[in-house]
């Protein structure tokens, strides 16, 4: 992270290939934390965290003053305070979900968390790290495809995984699979034996 955070800062176009496991990218986990909440609106700290999270974009002060105003985090409430329109609707956005989650399988309701609230588009302005976010929420959505169609369950069971197996197995992020000349980042390990020009 301390490599990332220079090249973002100097501009300098690059990509991951190993490091950070798949699963704690923001991007990803993200995603993860809009899912539990969707799963269960009553899990609190996931509800918050959802809300608070880069798909929806709420700052800790709009939170407070909702609360403030006599909001509930409580996808179910009938009446909501006055004047915090954007975060009632994303309450309502994510109980929409939450009735959705038994007659859907995983991987349509995780296309569909990102497509309503516009991820792909947001991740597509984070500059030289864009192409690996997307990569990445794309194969979030293709993991859920296939643990839905392995049989693996529902969106409790899937959640499950990703937080057990997914990160007990290390995964990496996803390849981006294009000809950029970029810094590529990755283990001594797994460049043995590969060439480039410059190796630092």
């Amino acid at each position: 992270e301390t490599y990332e955070q220079a090249l973002r800062e100097t501009g300098v176009p690059y990509r991951v290939e190993g490091g950070a496991t798949y699963l704690q990218r923001r991007e990803v986990a993200d995603v993860l934390l809009c899912l539990r909440a969707i799963d269960d609106p009553s899990d609190g700290p996931a509800l918050y965290g959802a809300l608070h999270s880069t798909l929806f974009g709420f700052s800790d002060d709009d939170l407070f003053l909702f609360h403030e105003a006599g909001g509930r985090f409580d996808v179910f409430a009938g009446e909501q305070a006055a004047g915090h329109e954007t975060i009632v609707a994303a309450l309502g956005t994510l109980r929409g979900l939450h009735e959705r989650r038994t007659s859907c399988e995983v991987h349509e309701l995780a296309a569909r968390l990102i497509a309503v609230t516009r991820s792909a588009e947001l991740a597509a302005t984070t500059g030289s790290g864009a192409a690996q976010a997307l990569a990445n929420l794309d194969k979030l959505v293709e993991r859920a495809r296939a643990f839905a169609g392995a049989g693996g369950g529902g969106l409790a069971a899937f959640l499950s995984w990703a937080a057990q197996a997914g990160d007990a197995a290390g995964e990496q992020e996803s390849q981006v699979d294009d000809e950029e000349d970029v810094v590529r980042l990755l283990t001594i390990h797994k460049a043995k034996g590969l060439e480039f020009p410059i190796v630092v």
